[in-house]
């Protein structure tokens, strides 16, 4: 029998520009704006490290490309995600919202404000009730009936009012059921209401329409600032974590350097945010006064030194769960712009080194879960050093666990 291809899943993408339907296939994608995404996002989605989707057999998952980042999803951090049709989540000033597979697409009912989802009633008029035997040979044929008419008038009203656009609306009437849907904060539902206006309405009309699109989009955009100012707060913890751990006793130059590195890395993945929400800007003055503070020590004019980079690479790999990836980038920045540190190469080929075994024994615990029945463990474990400690070269030794997990679902 001829194997059926997966079918393609989709992801909705809002931006300040648009809205744009793409199709996601394949087993592992990454979503940003750099040169290696699968899926270019705009400019608006920051110059972070991205988002990783990621098939699993009920469809996919959603993790962070940054080491110990986290994912919002529904305005929930979480480590990750599996996707369920109507999720939204961001990447920078973008918004984003998962439609999954085609059979998937039906949108969600939109709750009203204050409460839960309003469904209309329809009330059968009252009648006279026959009596006698009238009655007994005219009950057979009502049985059932007045239930059946109003369990259909309340499908087709709740169905006509939460589906919308595709059913022939006219402009005015997807204008307002767009509104409403607006006011009970639903404004991706309301865009999909509104197209039949913004493609069939003329004059007055199609201007209303517009003006509307234009609000919904600044809702949508008000959004995800709002989820990127939260993750914000979160990495702004880290930072100010790291100089109390690193910078409180006296700023070294590496220790200062790297901080005004990631300082550098929260700025553009959160700054222009948190520059458009009051919420963002003390976060931001914050970080701005860290860089500030240190930048003299750290010399930001100079190339990086020997030192500076055993600094670094030391506190990646002092992480709770080591950062390999990491500290293999910080290696070999040096080395291109310093070929000749034999030293450096020494060091950076011992910490790979070390890196195998750590992660062979890693791979053991990961084999001693599979034969037990340990399913869970073990994907999160193997989720852990994907995510942060699995370099190209070690590739092959994870790719055996990770199909004897997949055949053990």
């Amino acid at each position: 029998m001829t194997a059926v291809p997966p079918v393609p899943h989709r992801l909705e993408i809002t931006s300040r520009s648009g809205s744009q339907v793409v199709a996601v296939e394949g087993d592992r994608i990454l979503l940003g704006t750099g040169d290696g995404a699968a899926i270019r996002l705009p400019a608006e989605a920051g110059a972070g490290p991205g988002l990783w989707l990621v098939r699993t057999d009920r469809g996919y998952r959603l993790e962070p490309a940054a080491a110990g980042a986290t994912v919002v999803v529904g305005g929930e951090a979480l480590f990750c995600k599996d996707l369920e049709p109507g999720d939204s989540f961001a990447a920078g000033a973008v918004q984003l919202r998962w439609l999954g597979a085609p059979a998937a697409l039906r949108a969600r009912p939109v709750p009203q404000a204050g409460g839960d989802a309003v469904r209309p009633v329809a009330v059968a008029p009252a009648r006279a009730r026959p009596s006698g035997a009238v009655a007994a040979r005219a009950r057979p044929r009502l049985v059932g009936l007045p239930l059946f008419v109003a369990a259909l008038v309340v499908f087709l009203v709740a169905f006509l009012f939460f589906t919308g656009p595709g059913l022939g609306l006219s402009p005015r009437r997807s204008i307002e059921l767009a509104r409403q849907q607006l006011a009970a904060h639903a404004p991706e539902q309301a865009l999909e209401t509104l197209e039949p206006a913004l493609r069939g309405a003329r004059g007055d009309t199609l201007e209303e329409a517009r003006r509307l699109e234009a609000e919904l989009r600044e809702r949508l955009a008000e959004r995800a600032d709002l989820a990127q100012v939260d993750a914000a707060k979160r990495a702004h913890e880290q930072l100010v974590g790291f100089a109390d751990r690193y910078l409180r006793d006296g700023a070294t130059r590496p220790a200062a350097r790297e901080l005004l590195r990631r300082c550098a890395e929260w700025t553009g993945e959160f700054g222009a945010a948190c520059a458009r929400r009051p919420e963002g800007r003390d976060l931001l003055t914050t970080v701005t006064d860290l860089r500030d503070r240190h930048a003299a020590i750290a010399a930001t004019g100079e190339p990086d030194q020997a030192e500076d980079v055993r600094f670094a690479v030391q506190v990646h790999l002092s992480f709770p769960f080591p950062e390999h990836l990491a500290a293999l980038r910080r290696y070999d920045e040096y080395l291109r712009a310093h070929p000749g540190d034999e030293a450096v190469r020494a060091e950076r080929d011992a910490m790979l080194a070390a890196g195998e075994a750590w992660l062979r024994g890693r791979l053991q615990g990961v084999d001693t879960m599979l034969d037990g029945g340990d399913t869970f463990h073990a994907r999160g474990e193997l989720d852990r050093i994907e995510r942060w400690s699995l370099l190209p070269q070690w590739a092959e030794l994870v790719r055996p666990r990770r199909a004897r997990l997949d055949a053990a679902k």
